[in-house]
C-alpha cells in the first residue's frame, strides 16, 4: 500500500477540543471500495456529567436529514470509544463497543449529539477497511 492510500484509509474528523454542543462533521465521503468505517472518539476529559451519542445522518430526497444508526449508548466520561459499521461486518473479540451490520452510504454525516451543555474534551477518527 503507497503512502498515499494509507492516508485515504484514515481521516481524522475532529480534532481533540472541548466541546458543549452538538458537532456536526461532514459530509463524509469514504473512499471508492471501503466496505466498513471504524469510528474512533476518544474523550480526554470531562465535566459533570456530559452525554454524547454518535450517530450516522444522511440526506433524503426532499433534503431533510435521516438517520441510519446511532449508538446504543450514550459516551459519559472519559473513554476510548470504538464502532464498527458496514456490510457483513460482525462483533470481533478485540474492543469494539458496537457493531452495526450496514452498507455504508455513499456520502454521509456523522453527528455528535450532546445532551446538554456539560463540557467534553474529545477526538474524533474515522478509518475505512
Amino acid at each position: 500500500m503507497s503512502k498515499e492510500q494509507a492516508i485515504e484509509r484514515a481521516i481524522a474528523a475532529v480534532d481533540s477540543a472541548e466541546y458543549t454542543a452538538t458537532q456536526t462533521i461532514g459530509p463524509i465521503r469514504p473512499p471508492i471500495g471501503a466496505r466498513a468505517a471504524y469510528i474512533f472518539i476518544d474523550v480526554t476529559a470531562s465535566a459533570d456529567t456530559p452525554s454524547v451519542t454518535p450517530s450516522i445522518v444522511i440526506e433524503a430526497a426532499d433534503g431533510s436529514d435521516v438517520t441510519l444508526w446511532s449508538a446504543a449508548a450514550a459516551i459519559t466520561g472519559v473513554s476510548e470509544n470504538v464502532y464498527l459499521i458496514g456490510a457483513n461486518v460482525a462483533a470481533a473479540a478485540h474492543d469494539i463497543d458496537e457493531v452495526e451490520d450496514r452498507h455504508l452510504p455513499m456520502t454521509f454525516k456523522l453527528v455528535l449529539t450532546h445532551a446538554d451543555a456539560d463540557s467534553i474534551t474529545y477526538s474524533v477518527r474515522i478509518t475505512w477497511a
